[in-house]
């Protein structure tokens, strides 16, 4: 009893998701869960950029007293007012500019993964559930068709092992569905971790596996021209970005320095003071920071050529993806055409060769067997071009910015 009460209320409990409103869910548990992690990151960079101090450099003071008893000479007093000259502040602050872009482009390259991760879940639980339901359907068809044989079964006209074979296919329907189910039960768990909250499927504006007709347009191949507003080549641009500011930074290390203030002395046993300007330069000889800076400048080489192969790597994924969606599309018309049609056309001559008597009804429910066993691989491929084309558009609208 507390075992039903738990399964149905956490049936309440759960939310029902749809394919289209899976994206604003996504974005929300980002934002309240990894996406506030990479804001405060991000708020820190920008605090750090701020709290960049102004060149001041130091306050100098000198107090100069003579030993001397009654000295003719009074002691002096040097004050001063120090500031660095340069390009260290500037770099400075534009190396925080830059590891704020770089924390930006790497949130974008975890929101992806994070959404995708999330859509994979979703699309495999509706896959499982669709075909549990598929393989359900037809061994409730097929325990129908069956009704009658088992009947004679009980009254002696079919010996029981006539029907042996086809009890065990009911049950292994039946087994299959209930694997199906826990498939379904596996993802949605995955997703309910992710969202941090259970959920539900809501196979609203899904297609239907058996009577809808797929679009068969590749949807991957216009994807090559927005290969530059991928999250991972952008975060490569920011890495280098931050390399070059760190290498601007190390060769702005040696700033010169110069002050300006006052000396005050005295004359003489009872001299006045007397007050002069006071002028300080000190000019660094070396940059100690120079190996750094070659350091940096040549890991800003390394990731431009790093960045060309991510590209290179990426349209060859696409081509891939194309491809894939080719072949998907194939065996989609091969299933269709090339074994659905022939063992329908078989189930049609049996169930007349049945009508007049010149079989019994075993064949007929093999050959029904074998055209639900070409439904079922129709479906599973119908449903394979569905969640590619799926994962495809998902990736269109973050690359192009077009609302989810």
């Amino acid at each position: 009893m507390t075992l039903w009460f738990l399964a149905v209320w956490s049936a309440f409990a759960a939310d029902p998701v749809s394919w289209d409103a899976l994206g604003s869910v996504v974005d929300a548990a980002w934002a309240e869960g990894p996406g506030a992690a990479w804001g405060s990151r991000q708020d820190g960079t920008d605090d750090a950029r701020r709290a960049v101090p102004l060149p001041l450099h130091s306050v100098f003071a000198q107090f100069e007293p003579d030993p001397r008893p009654r000295s003719s000479a009074w002691e002096g007093t040097q004050v001063a007012l120090q500031w660095s000259i340069g390009d260290r502040r500037g770099a400075t602050r534009a190396l925080w500019s830059a590891e704020g872009a770089r924390l930006r482009a790497d949130a974008s390259e975890a929101q992806l993964s994070f959404a995708r991760a999330a859509r994979d879940a979703w699309l495999d639980a509706w896959v499982a559930e669709e075909m549990a339901r598929h393989l359900d359907a037809f061994a409730d068809t097929f325990e129908t068709l069956l009704a009658p044989q088992r009947a004679a079964v009980q009254t002696g006209l079919v010996a029981p092992a006539a029907l042996a074979d086809l009890e065990v296919e009911v049950s292994r329907l039946r087994r299959e569905a209930a694997d199906a189910r826990v498939q379904t039960a596996d993802a949605l768990a995955r997703l309910a971790a992710m969202l941090g909250r259970a959920v539900v499927l809501d196979p609203v504006g899904m297609p239907d596996l058996e009577s809808d007709t797929p679009d068969t347009t590749d949807p991957w191949r216009p994807l090559a021209g927005l290969i530059d507003q991928h999250p991972s080549i952008a975060a490569l641009d920011a890495a280098q970005a931050v390399a070059q500011a760190r290498a601007r930074q190390a060769r702005a290390a040696p700033t010169a320095v110069v002050g300006a203030g006052v000396s005050v002395r005295g004359a003489g046993v009872e001299g006045r003071p007397f007050a002069v300007p006071l002028v300080l330069v000190e000019v660094p000889l070396a940059n100690p920071s120079a190996p750094e800076a070659r350091a940096h400048q040549a890991e800003a080489s390394a990731l431009a050529r790093e960045r060309s192969w991510a590209a290179q790597q990426l349209h060859a994924w696409l081509d891939g993806a194309s491809a894939s969606w080719a072949a998907s599309v194939a065996r989609v018309v091969a299933v269709s055409s090339h074994s659905e049609a022939p063992l329908r056309d078989r189930v049609v001559r049996l169930q007349d060769a049945l009508a007049a008597g010149a079989v019994s009804t075993a064949p007929l429910l093999l050959a029904v067997r074998d055209l639900h066993e070409a439904h079922h691989a129709h479906a599973l491929a119908v449903a394979d071009l569905v969640a590619r084309r799926a994962q495809a558009d998902a990736l269109r609208r973050l690359l192009d910015g077009s609302p989810r």
